[in-house]
């Protein structure tokens, strides 16, 4: 009756091997998030950074395809993008695009229309703003 006993208390290796892997997971997850909480970023406001990209004309004019970056750790929402085209002895044509989230350490694409081709003047794009999230 003694062995009997004794069978029972054991639990199955399975089982052992099971709550191992879980407890490495957990206690690697809960370090991860900790160190991804204490790190220091350098920069304490978005970075973001804007290219232009290709050019497609449409039946109104011509979109241009950008790509915003956020080089930094922290996340913007909301992000103003101004594209300022300027023709020779034309005032500039100016147009604005809203992006609504450039997460952290990402990239984000879009277009602007312009009603005349790019490629015959000066374009400029930059960020004129963001919100915090």
């Amino acid at each position: 009756m003694k062995e009997d006993e004794g069978k029972h208390d054991r639990l199955p290796p399975l089982a052992i091997l099971a709550g191992s892997i879980g407890l490495l997971l957990t206690v690697g997850l809960v370090g991860f998030i900790g160190w991804e909480a204490t790190r220091q970023e350098g920069v304490a406001v978005p970075v973001v950074v804007v290219e232009a990209g290709d050019v497609t004309p449409t039946g109104g004019g011509y979109v241009v395809e950008f790509e915003a970056r956020n080089l930094s750790g922290r996340t913007a929402a909301n992000v103003e993008i101004e594209a300022s085209l300027e023709l020779a002895g034309e005032p500039p044509v100016v147009s604005t695009v809203a992006l609504d989230y450039v997460p952290a350490h990402s990239k984000h694409n879009g277009g602007v229309f312009l009603p005349a081709d790019p490629r015959t003047g000066t374009l400029e794009m930059r960020v004129l703003g963001y919100a915090e999230p």
